[in-house]
């Protein structure tokens, strides 16, 4: 991906007797720049950046009847992770000049494992145990030192090219029955171990600008209702709930601006819910 940011700065010169109330497209004409307003680029050296990521994996899974009951489901997945993030002032222009180049990169090399213990009450009833490894990553914006402005709240946002992967503990318990074709009655229980998260936190500047940075540690734990029932022949309606239950553990370092090192998740609700209803045939959908 390559990227590249803009920014101009309209400087009043001599605005008297000029209407400043006037829509932007009236005050800021061809006839004003100049007499009225000096347009001036403050384009920074951190809005350019070039970057890159590749990912390889290997999979294998085993699907293995222990009994008439009982299966296991295992596998694991071995993948390796290259990203970068160059960024660089797009405005180096004498030749054998080479822009300094604020480099963010990641090589990594994980193993996935995943196991799946299937207890079968009856043909159409299950109870499952899995645990498993998953992994957060972070995406270009959150690495590269371009600062932006975060369209919800209008708080300007900058990356952190010191950013370092979350690597995931999960454990599910499911219990789940499934009444008819495309139905599902089901009730679980879920909890996530994270290793150094990746969280949106306020940095000590004039403005309080947020970055994001890895924190210590943190956790979810929860539980999820979900049922899906077909009504005659053509509706479909289906609901969920989950509870969610979040604790993050910042450094200490952090201390500077936030005011508490434990706290929730950043935009972890503690409570949510979905409804689907569906026509089936009929072409529409809420």
């Amino acid at each position: 991906r390559d990227f590249s940011s803009r920014r101009f700065r309209f400087n009043p010169i001599n605005t008297s007797g000029l209407n400043l109330a006037l829509p932007a497209e009236e005050l800021f004409t061809q006839e004003n720049i100049g007499p009225k307003f000096q347009l001036k680029e403050e384009t920074r050296p951190t809005d350019t950046y070039a970057a890159a990521q590749e990912i390889a994996s290997f999979y294998g899974m085993i699907d293995l009847p222990i009994s008439s009951r009982v299966r296991l489901v295992t596998g694991a997945r071995v993948e390796t992770f290259q990203q970068t993030v160059d960024t660089f002032d797009p405005f180096v222009r004498d030749i054998g000049d080479e822009p300094t180049i604020l480099r963010a990169q990641l090589d990594e090399t994980n193993l996935f494992p995943a196991a799946n213990l299937v207890y079968s009450f009856a043909s159409n009833q299950n109870f499952r145990v899995g645990v498993s490894q998953t992994v957060n990553r972070p995406e270009f914006r959150e690495l590269a030192p371009f600062e932006f402005t975060d369209i919800v709240g209008g708080r300007s946002v900058v990356g952190n090219t010191d950013l370092d992967q979350s690597l995931i503990q999960n454990i599910d318990l499911r219990w789940e029955w499934f009444p008819g074709a495309e139905e599902v009655i089901s009730a679980s229980f879920f909890y996530k171990n994270f290793d150094s998260p990746i969280e949106r936190i306020v940095e000590p500047t004039a403005a309080l600008r947020t970055s994001f940075t890895n924190a210590e540690s943190a956790k979810n734990a929860g539980f999820e209702i979900e049922a899906r029932k077909v009504l005659g022949n053509f509706i479909y309606i289906g609901a969920n709930y989950t509870y969610v239950d979040s604790e993050v553990t910042l450094d200490a370092a952090a201390r500077q601006v936030q005011t508490s090192l434990v706290r929730s998740l950043a935009g972890t609700s503690n409570n949510l819910f979905n409804l689907v209803l569906e026509g089936r045939g009929m072409g529409y959908s809420v």
